[in-house]
């Protein structure tokens, strides 16, 4: 529980190799327990799933004062809203081959001489792609943005053309001396395809952030037509300050009771019971949304798609997720005025922003770093890591550990209880010892007999279900 490394080898009296090891068996055992589980999700009824996708970004120290650059990463997760089951962890990270690799292959297939997007070894950076965006970094040096108060943000983004291409190497940082990085829009295109499994209708909420947009759209483009997934963009003032925070939530609160008194009352029912003050609040808020979408429809010239390139504020106050603003990017015009107010109700970054504070939190390697003013943009963390192996592997063990383990103090289950993977306790000796040789055994002698010839032999392997 944020214990850096060098305390974990004093507590234990261990070496520092012998930890190594022990974290990598750690992720082998959670990495197999996880696949085995979550491959039954694409024959299982979820439902109706509301999802959150975001990034988040970690450094890395470099190793040696003759090259004092950091090493970025860059990792995107999806949670499920109601069960705040983490569907996947990815990291911009290949610890599976190494960078002579990478640059042996990249002279050998001739990529130099071929656009980027017809390279065989296009997902993953080379030292001639870091050379580059050092250097357009460098010819372009646009002026650092101010604080991010809402507004002028957003002015800058809609201004740019460049929202589906990431960010590039910049001086002070390199790649990886140890395995490879993958270039961040082949990560969050290999993300969302991860997640294109066994839901029949699911809505995702995205951060409105460079390639996820492109990325979700390139996965989900075929459901968005069928109406079986939708897609809402989300963009908050992340970095105000608690001053700013405090008196934006009390000029919301005050804008959000003028136009709660402006609804037309609606009287109960015989047999209706009065609900809740928060619930009717909530409520209240819905048909606020609703009043905004139909306006937005009467008055927009375009003759469909009318809510796809305008932004709808949140009129209800939120602390979390300050100056709120919903784009309705799948918008079909197959949802009432009502029910696109409650799609976008539903639409928030929460989940997923609960889950990278819990791994700020616990996971000392990747707490948020200390900037240097004088180095420019080299950042130093005590207890960040200096392998970005590590980074990998302790991102994925928090996620099974976050799935599997860890029971909310609301309800007393885990996220795979309430997502309905786990139907009871799951122990860490469970992950610890699990044997993949058990699983594929009981599948074959559970398939045995309805894949058979009538011989006493199957006819395809079960353990093919595995692939």
């Amino acid at each position: 529980n944020k214990s850096p490394l060098n305390r974990i080898v004093e507590l234990c009296g261990v070496s520092f190799p012998t930890l190594y090891d022990k974290i990598a068996f750690i992720h082998r055992q959670c990495s197999l327990f996880a696949a085995s589980r979550e491959a039954r999700l694409p024959g299982m009824d979820l439902g109706r799933r509301h999802l959150s996708t975001d990034r988040q970004d970690y450094v890395v120290n470099w190793g040696s004062r003759a090259n004092r650059k950091t090493i970025p990463l860059t990792a995107v997760a999806t949670a499920d809203r109601e069960s705040g089951y983490i569907l996947a962890f990815s990291p911009n990270f290949d610890a599976s081959l190494t960078q002579d690799e990478v640059e042996a292959g990249w002279l050998a297939s001739g990529d130099a001489e071929k656009p980027p997007q017809l390279r065989d070894f296009a997902r993953v950076w080379t030292k001639a792609d870091d050379e580059a965006s050092v250097a357009k970094g460098t010819v372009e040096s646009p002026p650092m943005p101010g604080r991010r108060t809402g507004e002028p943000v957003v002015a800058r983004l809609q201004a740019r053309e460049d929202l589906d291409v990431p960010e590039g190497m910049v001086e002070g940082q390199r790649l990886p001396a140890r395995g490879v990085q993958v270039h961040a829009d082949y990560l969050v295109h290999g993300h969302f395809w991860l997640l294109l499994r066994g839901t029949a209708w699911l809505s995702f909420c995205i951060d409105a952030d460079s390639g996820l947009l492109a990325a979700c759209m390139g996965a989900f483009g075929a459901r968005v037509r069928d109406h079986t997934a939708e897609i809402v963009q989300v963009r908050i003032a992340k970095e105000l300050g608690i001053d700013e925070r405090r008196k934006d939530l009390a000029d919301t609160r005050k804008a959000f009771a003028a136009a709660r008194a402006a609804l037309p009352r609606r009287t109960e029912g015989p047999g209706e019971t009065a609900v809740a003050p928060g619930l009717q609040e909530q409520r209240d808020a819905t048909r606020i949304v609703a009043r905004m979408v139909r306006e937005l429809r009467a008055n927009s010239p375009a003759p469909t798609c009318k809510l796809r390139q305008v932004w709808i504020g949140n009129p209800a106050p939120d602390p979390a997720e300050p100056r709120k603003h919903w784009r309705y990017v799948s918008d079909g015009d197959h949802l009432s005025d009502h029910d696109v107010a409650f799609l976008l109700r539903m639409a928030t970054l929460a989940p997923v922003d609960k889950v990278f504070a819990m791994v700020r939190r616990r996971i000392a390697m990747v707490e948020r770093p200390v900037s240097s003013v004088r180095r420019a943009r080299r950042s130093w963390q005590i207890y960040a890591a200096y392998d970005p192996r590590m980074v990998g592997m302790l991102l994925e063990i928090f996620r099974v550990w976050h799935n599997w383990l860890w029971r909310s103090p609301k309800d007393g289950k885990t996220a795979a209880e309430r997502l309905g993977l786990a139907r009871g306790t799951v122990r860490e000796d469970h992950i610890l010892n699990f044997d993949l040789r058990s699983v594929v055994k009981r599948l074959w002698e559970q398939h045995a007999d309805e894949q058979s010839n009538g011989d006493g032999f199957t006819a395809v392997p079960a353990v093919n279900r595995l692939s």
